[in-house]
């Protein structure tokens, strides 16, 4: 039988900079999966976002696979063995119930974030087409996802939610205060970034330089809102020229380098605030010490996550309330596949019994002359395989009785034969 299992970090239990580490990109993600399953789990799906990374497992013995995770993710991504201790690890109903709460954002940085249903559907349907997701896991995932729908319809969680870079605009609105007199620096051209400026936008900030590695990627933000598009190779005259850079890349390394804050900051009088929504981090840590340079991170963001999270706390039990009861629908069904080996074995037993007694009366049936002679073959075939049927129930009641099992027999079968009619 199968169970659920979920290992890895978040933003609850590990700093960005060990999250970093543990960042699994789809290439490693194909490597993790592939030595995962050749150790005999039986279906993988990985979750990869801004602030958490998780391994989903269907497998007969979850705590076994737990450790073979843990271990290959080290082989992996070369992360030293104390890492382990910011992991968190979860199996059964634990890791369904996890599951749930991850797909309903419940377990969000910003409650109700609105981008993490699309991300777990994309890691379901992307381990899926690879053959890495089965019938489990596969009900598993569509279940939370089903259960996040509900959660939106039937509570105001979702109801002007923030996301990750909604959050980070109102960071900055509330450390730079009036955006509209600021210029704005978006670093990128992926969902991130396109929701940081979206937000921007809305908060009022009316100057804005784009920048990418590729710049022909950014024609689109010019039609959210006008602006300048440069290169990377230009980014030390963005960072002079704006207040506020919001980083959203995703580029294996750092961006931005002490150098280039040090480059930017000579002859300002100005702050610079640079707010890195990126995973992993686009700016390195140490531009923190460049004088006049005010850096935040994914980590920095709970003073405007808690205010989110006190606005929505009622709505946020409610939305447990739905999933407690979408969960116990999925443990019925779980459940029940404990009976699905010994069902198949009763079918093929049935069906063996059945084609035995067919056989057995193959030769009457053509030999029958008339209309009467055929109906008595078949009385005799149906008397036949009625007492087959009945022959093993019988002599497994009597002997129940003999051991005083009565009353737990007669239930059973009433169960299995009368459909629980006592009478």
């Amino acid at each position: 039988m199968f169970h659920a299992g979920a290992a890895g970090v978040s933003w609850k239990t590990a700093p960005a900079e060990l999250r970093d580490r543990c960042l699994l990109p789809p290439e490693r993600a194909d490597q993790l999966t592939l030595l995962i399953r050749a150790r005999g789990v039986r279906e993988v799906v990985v979750l990869s976002t801004c602030n958490r990374v998780e391994v989903w497992t269907a497998s007969e013995d979850p705590e076994r696979t737990a450790l073979v995770v843990l271990e290959v993710w080290s082989e992996v991504c070369g992360l030293e063995p104390g890492w382990t201790d910011r992991a968190f690890v979860h199996h059964h109903e634990a890791a369904v119930e996890h599951i749930y709460r991850v797909a309903a954002s419940v377990d969000s940085l910003v409650l109700g974030e609105t981008q993490i249903p699309s991300q777990v559907r994309l890691a379901w349907e992307r381990s899926r087409d690879a053959g890495q997701c089965g019938f489990f896991l596969g009900k598993l995932v569509q279940g939370a996802l089903t259960a996040s729908k509900r959660v939106r319809s039937q509570t105001r969680l979702g109801e002007g939610a923030l996301s990750v870079a909604g959050a980070a605009v109102d960071l900055a609105r509330k450390i730079s205060g009036n955006v509209e007199r600021l210029t704005v620096g978006i670093v990128g051209a992926g969902e991130m970034a396109e929701l940081a400026l979206s937000g921007f936008v809305r908060a009022g900030a009316r100057k804005f330089v784009y920048a990418n590695r590729t710049p022909e990627n950014l024609r689109r933000f010019t039609t959210l809102h006008p602006g300048r598009i440069e290169g990377l190779g230009a980014l030390d005259k963005v960072l002079a020229e704006c207040d506020v850079v919001v980083a959203a890349t995703g580029s294996p390394g750092f961006v931005i380098t002490p150098p280039l804050a040090v480059w930017a900051m000579r002859g300002r009088r100005r702050p610079l605030f640079l707010l890195d929504i990126a995973a992993p981090r686009d700016i390195d840590p140490e531009v923190a010490r460049c004088p006049g340079v005010f850096l935040y991170g994914i980590d920095d963001l709970e003073q405007v996550v808690d205010k989110n999270r006190l606005s929505r706390g009622g709505e946020a039990q409610v939305a447990e309330s739905l999933l407690a009861t979408d969960v116990e629908s999925f443990r019925i069904w779980w459940r029940s596949l404990s009976m699905v080996p010994i069902l198949a074995q009763v079918r093929e037993q049935v069906h063996a019994v059945a084609q035995a007694e067919v056989d057995r009366f193959h030769h009457r049936v053509r030999q029958a002359q008339t209309e009467e002679d055929l109906r008595m073959v078949l009385e005799d075939f149906a008397q036949a395989l009625a007492n087959k049927f009945l022959h093993p129930p019988t002599v497994g009641a009597r002997h129940a009785a003999s051991e005083g099992r009565e009353q737990e027999m007669a239930a059973a079968l009433r169960e299995l034969f009368l459909h629980g009619d006592a009478t």
